[in-house]
């Protein structure tokens, strides 16, 4: 017994590609870059940050 994923997939593999076009045509967004200025002026060097996003999830940039 599978899961059927045909029903969903069919939205997030669309906005995931459009994530990816404009992740690569402009580099971060608004909130990514809020977060890695936070980040950089908390003084957090030698931290470990994980960062749980909903991106595009794409391995191939």
């Amino acid at each position: 017994m599978g899961i059927d994923t045909g029903g969903i997939s069919c939205c997030f593999d669309q906005e995931s590609q459009r994530m990816l076009r404009d992740y690569r045509k402009s580099g971060l967004g608004e909130t990514s870059l809020l977060i890695a200025d936070a980040l950089a002026k908390g003084g957090l060097d030698g931290s470990t940050i994980l960062e749980i996003g909903c991106g595009f999830g794409s391995t191939r940039l």
